[in-house]
């Protein structure tokens, strides 16, 4: 079963973003901590193409999907835009460099990468479609 969630390249719509995977895990009964985890990498994955990719255009939209499989739930979040910018092509900075240069921001791919155990993006119909899992998070109704 596939629930999805449409959302303006807005900052104001990542609580939106938050509550539904919350929400949607927590109908799969999804442990808490889990979802926790999870919410974070979608959460840091959406603000990062709003910021990135769309400038916070709220006429853009992505897409979050969360796919519950025979076992395992997967993750999609899906770009329109047929230029869209791949996050995964971009060379994370190590955590040392982000301290000393005292940057804002910097840690979200990087914890993105810590979190899910498989990530890819690729080109599909004409969107970028990230595609991710978490093994440890299975859903049981």
């Amino acid at each position: 079963m596939q629930h999805s969630l449409r959302i303006g390249c807005s900052n104001v719509n990542l609580k939106e973003v938050r509550t539904f995977v919350e929400n949607t895990l927590g109908a799969y009964r999804v442990p808490s901590d889990e979802t926790d985890w999870v919410v974070l990498a979608i959460d840091e994955l959406c603000a990062n193409l709003i910021a990135h990719a769309h400038g916070w255009d709220p006429s853009h939209q992505i897409e979050v999907c969360i796919v519950n499989e025979a076992s395992v739930i997967s993750f999609q979040v899906r770009d329109p835009a047929p230029d869209g910018f791949n996050l995964l092509d971009y060379k994370l900075p190590e955590v040392q460099q982000i301290v000393s240069e005292k940057r804002n921001g910097g840690l979200g791919l990087i914890l993105l990468r810590r979190i899910m155990d498989e990530i890819r993006a690729e080109r599909h119909n004409g969107e970028l479609v990230y595609w991710m899992r978490k093994y440890s998070v299975r859903g049981s109704l």
